[in-house]
């Protein structure tokens, strides 16, 4: 079944591409992209170990995989658009730009709970979750478990006080640089510290983990 899948996802994939080619985005175009995006992203879960999980938890094991992608995706990507545009606000011209920055991270605070909630109760419910701690896939795990706690801190920090910092400095027109700055500095962090997880992740694509070997089939890619 991999190889139809992947077949499947490098047609969807050139199919994006093409969408994406003109200089502006349709209502109609965006509709589209975000679709085939969405479709591209929790295709993942059909492939590695998951994809080739021949038990009878495998359709349950993929739904969960699907979710854990999908919070990843919103998270991840929701993160590069802040990380990139905490980088072009500084300009004096861009005063507009800084309320529309602060506006889109206060309405995203009630989502990212949404994600994270997600993002933990699908790596809990994966069943190869505590079997896995003592191997090697345990350790790498590990790893990535230590990375995501780290964001989850910086997460918290943006939500609960540089984001308020900067609300508050808009109000009163005194160190929204400084707010902006520290701010900046957390989604950058956060940002790099999301490209280790996936490095990690694909780490973890390598590694057959212990319930693969016990049972002949395969396990999550994705805890």
């Amino acid at each position: 079944m991999n190889s139809a899948v992947w077949v499947f996802r490098l047609a969807l994939s050139a199919a994006l591409v093409l969408l994406l080619a003109p200089t502006r985005l349709t209502a109609r175009r965006f509709q589209l992209v975000l679709f085939g995006s969405f479709v591209l992203l929790v295709s993942v879960s059909l492939t590695g170990h998951s994809g080739s999980d021949q038990s009878q938890a495998a359709i349950v094991h993929r739904v969960i995989d699907a979710f854990h992608l999908t919070a990843a995706g919103v998270w991840i990507g929701a993160l590069a658009v802040f990380a990139r545009s905490s980088i072009t606000i500084f300009a004096p011209s861009r005063e507009d730009d800084q309320q529309a920055f602060h506006y889109g991270l206060s309405r995203f605070s009630e989502v990212g709970l949404a994600v994270v909630i997600a993002l933990a109760l699908s790596g809990v419910l994966n069943p190869n979750v505590l079997s896995s701690f003592n191997s090697a896939y345990g350790e790498v795990l590990l790893v990535k478990l230590g990375l995501f706690a780290a964001m989850l801190l910086l997460a918290a920090a943006n939500r609960y006080w540089l984001t308020p910092a900067i609300s508050r400095s808009l109000d009163t027109g005194m160190g929204l640089k400084t707010s902006l700055r520290l701010l900046q500095a957390s989604l950058l962090t956060e940002t790099l510290l999301a490209i280790a997880v996936l490095a990690i992740v694909a780490r973890l694509g390598t590694i057959s983990p212990p319930a693969l070997r016990e049972r002949g089939g395969a396990a999550l890619l994705l805890p």
